[in-house]
C-alpha cells in the first residue's frame, strides 16, 4: 500500500491501467487501503468509475471498505465521474447500492445530471431521470441548467428527454440572461432549435444582457436555416437593436451573409437604412467589408440613403474610395444621389481618401466625373496631391499633376509642400515627378525653415539628396530655425553616403554651428558614428575641440569615439 509523491498507491495504478486481475490480487492481501485518497482527494473507486471499469467497481464495493459517495477535493463523487464520462452500467451499479446521493452538487454546483447532459450521454440522463431523485432543472453557479448545456452542444435526444419530463423550464435564463434557445442558435443546432420552438414555451425574441436576440446570434453566425425558422414563427422582431443600436441586418451585412440579407429585406419589416450608435448604416458596413453584391441589394431597395453621413461626417462613397472599391464607387455614383465631393468632419473628400491610399483607378474615375475639386484643402490644409506624395503613390501623383488643375507646390498649415514630404519619406520617383513639373520650389522652407533637402538628409535618402543637389536650385548649407544644416542632420543620424554627397558640393561648412553652438562633428561623436567622424576629420575643416553652449566638446565624456579616432 506504499504511496508515491502524489499519494497514489499500487491499487490506484492497477485501476488506472484497467488490470482487473492485479486489483483482485492486491485486495486479497488484505493489506491495501481500498479507500485511500491521493493528493487530489480521489479514492480508487473514483478512478474505476471514471474509466467505466464495472468489474473493478464491483470488486471495490464488495470489500465493504469503500465510501461509495466519497468526495474529492473538487467535491466530485464516483457517481459524478461515471455520469460525466457516460458509463451507464457503472452509474446503474452505484445507484443500486443506495449509498450514493444522485443529485448532489460539486464545488461548481454541477450535478451528475448536468455533466451527463453537457456531454450528451442519453442513457445516463435517462437513468438519472427515471430514479425520480434528481432535479431535472438544477442550476450551476451561473444559473445554467442541463437543458441549457444539452441545447448548446446539440444533443437533440437529451433535449427531448428533458423536455418530456415536464419538469424543466424550456426558457430558463442564466446569469447572462441567455436561454437554451439562444445557445442552440449560436451553435447552429437546427434540430434542437426546432424542438424548443415546438414546445410553444420559449420566447423566440428574448434578449440577453447585451440586448441581443436569438435572431441576431443566428445571423452573426450565418445560420441561414435557423434564421428562416425564427422568421417563420412570426414572433421575432426582425429589426430589433442591441445595446449598440445594431440590428440583425447590420450583423448580416458585416459578416457578408448575402442570403440572410435577402431574407431580412424580403420580410419588409427591416429598416434598410437604420443607424447604429455611430450613425453608420447597413450600406456603409457593406462597403467597408467590400461586399459588392450586398451593396447592390441595398441600393435596389430604393430605401437607403446613398449619401447618409456617419458620426465622422463620412458618406458611403468616402469609404468605398478609401478602400479602392472601384465597382462600388461606380454603383454609388450611378444612383445620382451622392455628392461626389462631400466633405467629412475633417474636410476630407472621397478623392482625398482615394489619393491618400493610392487607389489610382478610383482617383481617375472621380476626376472624370467632373464633379470633384482636385486641389481643395482639408482642415489641415492638405490636398489630395500632398497625401499622395507623402505616401509615395507615384501613379496618383502623376494623374493629379497631368490634369493641370492642382498646385504642385501647395502648402500645409506648417508650410510643407508635396516635395517636402516625398523627400522626407524617400519617394525618389515622386520627387523626380515634382521637380520635372518646373512648378515647385526645390528649396521651399516650412514653418521651421526646413527644406526638402534637410528632411531627405536627416533620413538618409541618398538618391533624393542627389536629385535635389543636381537641380542646382537648393542651398546645400541652408540653416533652419535652430541653425541646423542638412550636414548636421545627416551627421547626427550617421548617414555617411549623404555626408559624402554634401561635402562633395564644396558648398557646405563642415564645422557650422547650430543655436546650441554644436557642430556636425559634435552630433556624430555623441551618437558614435565612427565613419562620419573620420569623414569630417579628413576635411581638415573641423575644430575637434570646439565648445557648445554647455561648454562641452566632441571630446567630452560620452563622446569617446572621437577620442579613439585621435
Amino acid at each position: 500500500d506504499s504511496k508515491d509523491s502524489h499519494s497514489r498507491t499500487p491499487l490506484l495504478y492497477a485501476i488506472e491501467k484497467g488490470h482487473e486481475a492485479v486489483v483482485k490480487l492486491l485486495l486479497e492481501t488484505g493489506k491495501v487501503g481500498a479507500d485511500s485518497k491521493d493528493s487530489d482527494g480521489r479514492i480508487p473507486l473514483s478512478y474505476a468509475a471514471q474509466h467505466g471499469l464495472e468489474a473493478i467497481v464491483k470488486l471495490l464495493l464488495e470489500t465493504d471498505k469503500v465510501e461509495a459517495d466519497s468526495k474529492d477535493n473538487n467535491g466530485r463523487t464516483p457517481l459524478l465521474y461515471a455520469a460525466w464520462y457516460g458509463h451507464e452500467a457503472v452509474v446503474k451499479l452505484l445507484l443500486e447500492t443506495c449509498q450514493v446521493e444522485a443529485d448532489f452538487k460539486d464545488s461548481s454546483s454541477w450535478t451528475p445530471l448536468l455533466y451527463a447532459a453537457w456531454n450528451g450521454h442519453e442513457a445516463v440522463v435517462k437513468l438519472l431521470l427515471e430514479i425520480g431523485k434528481v432535479e431535472a432543472d438544477s442550476k450551476t453557479s451561473y444559473s445554467r441548467t442541463p437543458l441549457s448545456y444539452a441545447a448548446q452542444h446539440g444533443h437533440e435526444a437529451v433535449v427531448k428527454l428533458l423536455l418530456e419530463t415536464g419538469k424543466v423550464e424550456a426558457d430558463s435564463k442564466d446569469s447572462h440572461s441567455r436561454t437554451p434557445l439562444l445557445y442552440a442558435i449560436e451553435k447552429g443546432h437546427e434540430a434542437v432549435v426546432k424542438l424548443l420552438l415546438e414546445t410553444g414555451k420559449v420566447e423566440a425574441d428574448s434578449k440577453d444582457s447585451h440586448s441581443r436576440t436569438p435572431l441576431l446570434y443566428a445571423i452573426e453566425k450565418g445560420h441561414e436555416a435557423v434564421v428562416k425558422l425564427l422568421l417563420e414563427t412570426g414572433k421575432v422582431e426582425a429589426d430589433s437593436k442591441d445595446s449598440h443600436s445594431r440590428t440583425p441586418l447590420l450583423y448580416a451585412i458585416e459578416k457578408g451573409h448575402e442570403a440572410v440579407v435577402k431574407l431580412l429585406l424580403e420580410t419588409g419589416k427591416v429598416e434598410a437604412d437604420s443607424k447604429d450608435s455611430h450613425s453608420r448604416t447597413p450600406l456603409l458596413y457593406a462597403i467597408e467589408k467590400g461586399h459588392e453584391a450586398v451593396v447592390k441589394l441595398l441600393l435596389e431597395t430604393g430605401k437607403v440613403g446613398a449619401d447618409s453621413k456617419d458620426s465622422d461626417g463620412r458618406i458611403p462613397l468616402s469609404y468605398a474610395a478609401q478602400h479602392g472599391l472601384e465597382a462600388i464607387v461606380k454603383l454609388l455614383l450611378k444612383t445620382d444621389k451622392v455628392e461626389a465631393d462631400s466633405k467629412d468632419n475633417n474636410g476630407r473628400t472621397p478623392l482625398l481618401h482615394a489619393a491618400r491610399y493610392g487607389h489610382e483607378a478610383v482617383v481617375k474615375f472621380l476626376l472624370e466625373t467632373g464633379k470633384v475639386e482636385a486641389d481643395f484643402k482639408d482642415s489641415s490644409s492638405w490636398t489630395p496631391l500632398l497625401y499622395a506624395a507623402w505616401n509615395g503613390h507615384e501613379a496618383v501623383v502623376k494623374l493629379l499633376l497631368e490634369i493641370g488643375k492642382v498646385e504642385a507646390d501647395s502648402k500645409t498649415s506648417y508650410s510643407r509642400t508635396p516635395l517636402s514630404y516625398a523627400a522626407q519619406n524617400g519617394h525618389e520617383a515622386v520627387v523626380k515627378l515634382m521637380l520635372e513639373t518646373g512648378q515647385v520650389e526645390a528649396d521651399s522652407k516650412d514653418s521651421d525653415s526646413r527644406t526638402p533637402l534637410s528632411y531627405a538628409a536627416q533620413n538618409g535618402h541618398e538618391a533624393v539628396v542627389k536629385l535635389l543637389l543636381e537641380t542646382e536650385k537648393v542651398e546645400a548649407d541652408f540653416k533652419d530655425s535652430n541653425s541646423q544644416t542638412s550636414l548636421s542632420y545627416a551627421a547626427r543620424n550617421g548617414h555617411e553616403a549623404v555626408i559624402k554627397l554634401l561635402l562633395k558640393t564644396n558648398k557646405v561648412e563642415a564645422d557650422s554651428k547650430d543655436s546650441d553652438t554644436r557642430t556636425p562633428l559634435s552630433y556624430a561623436a555623441q551618437n558614435g558614428h565612427e565613419a562620419v567622424i573620420k569623414l569630417l576629420l579628413k576635411t581638415d575643416k573641423v575644430e575637434a575641440d570646439s565648445k557648445d553652449s554647455n561648454g562641452q566638446t566632441p571630446l567630452s565624456p560620452g563622446r569617446g569615439r572621437l577620442q579613439r579616432q585621435r
